[in-house]
């Protein structure tokens, strides 16, 4: 019986995650402007991992399946609390003009988004606990 023939792009999907991949990826599926800031791929990865997101494949698939509700949430309004947050790391021009375009979120704020609408409170938990051990 001869081996079943794998193509090259199956074989590139199910390629183990990477720092680098993870920015590819996102950066192939998610909006480019939110691509202002530079990505911690390292930290990305560890936490996808964690969830099970092991391959390309798996992170392509979850950021397509929130798209439309990454988009909705990007787009709109900043809570308070959140602004006062952006303001304080960015500064007030940096906000005023993410309000006026209507985004907000970088790249890395919306897989660590989508990561939260897959997995729910389970996600919600584990960021909040590795932020408090910082």
């Amino acid at each position: 019986m001869a081996a079943k023939r794998i193509s090259a792009r199956a074989r590139l999907a199910d390629e183990a995650l990477t720092p680098m991949m993870i920015e590819r990826v996102a950066r192939r599926i998610l909006p480019r402007r939110n691509d202002y800031t530079p990505m911690d791929g390292v930290e990305l990865l560890a936490e996808c991992l964690r969830f099970g997101i092991r391959t390309r494949r798996q992170l392509a698939s979850l950021l397509k399946r929130h798209r439309v509700a990454l988009r909705a949430i990007d787009q709109g309004p900043l809570s308070p609390l959140d602004q006062r947050v952006y303001r304080a790391e960015y500064g007030n021009e940096f906000v005023a003009e993410r309000i006026r375009r209507q985004y907000f979120f970088n790249i890395e704020g919306l897989i660590r988004i989508a990561l939260e609408r897959e997995f729910g409170e389970e996600y919600v938990a584990f960021y909040q606990g590795r932020n408090e051990a910082r």
